[in-house]
């Protein structure tokens, strides 16, 4: 019994252990927010509506992810609804201004969030999946 609560904390140490990634976000030619780690507050910053209509592109790039996990990064409104979903390939995340302008529809506000779902399905049947908040995105 002590045996099976011991894998069981050690496995909850590493996904928390493992949910304390970094991350830059880019918009543009512009770091944003550089290295960073989640927090709801500090990772928020505006974008005009007519840097929308340009070509510029919004990146996140995740750093020490760790490969035997498979990686979503997914779009939220505001009211929690995902609108998109992405599975990370290794590199990073790259959204044009015209499909992030399609994303915002009418909302001011756009959250995006990761999981980090392990591969192997006998770990991730018993890890407790929680998405991480990347950034927040609104409109000014």
């Amino acid at each position: 019994m002590k045996k099976l609560l011991l894998t069981f904390l050690s496995f909850a140490f590493f996904t928390m252990a493992q949910s304390q990634e970094s991350w830059t976000i880019c918009y543009g030619k512009k770091t944003i927010l550089k290295k960073v780690s989640e927090d709801r507050v500090k990772n928020t910053f505006a974008v005009s509506k007519s840097s929308l209509a340009t070509n510029t592109k919004f990146t996140i790039q995740l750093h020490a992810v760790d490969t035997s996990n498979n990686i979503t990064l997914m779009a939220n409104l505001d009211n929690s609804n995902t609108v998109k979903e992405w599975e990370y390939t290794g590199k990073s995340f790259n959204i044009g201004s015209s499909e992030l302008k399609t994303l915002l529809g009418t909302s001011n506000k756009l959250e995006f969030y990761y999981r980090s779902i392990p591969k192997d399905p006998e770990k991730a049947a018993v890890v407790r999946i929680r998405p991480v908040h990347i950034c927040t995105i609104t409109l000014k």
